[in-house]
């Protein structure tokens, strides 16, 4: 589940999205199991360098995990968006004229259907989905859209 933190500043406005994942799931711990069996069944001249191996692209993987996300409205301006990983950041602006729309929207993936937010760039084929690593519940969209919308357009 993830939770919704909103900071307003003044003409500005930021939405974040915080990952209730923990660090090291139960996936971690069966992929864990599994290399701790076939460690005994590699050659003994092999074990210290698929160990490594294998711990070295457990922490890249790890360091590449989406910690928060979060959408930064500004009065009259326009949004950034913004991704935090464990250990790097990045951002990317989008100017008011270039918005076409905002929307709560509805797709089918895997197995189910997941809700998230889009917004419609002018003259791009292409949206740009804020929060779609963390995917959080429509209750938490439907707010950051409703205030999204005000600090965007001056909207009481």
């Amino acid at each position: 589940m993830a939770s919704l933190k909103v900071i307003h500043y003044g003409g500005a406005s930021e939405f974040i999205v915080r990952s209730s994942a923990p660090f090291v799931g139960k996936v971690d711990a069966a992929v864990m199991v599994v290399a701790g069996t076939l460690f005994h069944m590699i050659p003994a001249s092999l074990r210290i360098m698929c160990s490594a191996a294998f711990v070295i692209l457990w922490i890249v993987a790890k360091l590449e995990k989406v910690v928060s996300e979060s959408i930064f409205a500004v009065k009259g301006l326009g949004l950034e968006i913004r991704t935090r990983r464990v250990w790097r950041r990045s951002s990317q602006f989008i100017d008011i004229a270039r918005i076409s729309d905002i929307c709560i929207n509805e797709a089918l993936y895997r197995f189910g259907v997941v809700t998230y937010m889009a917004i419609l760039i002018r003259e791009e084929d292409n949206m740009l989905i804020p929060y779609e690593n963390i995917l959080p519940p429509v209750t938490i969209l439907q707010r950051v859209y409703k205030e999204c919308w005000k600090e965007l357009y001056h909207e009481p």
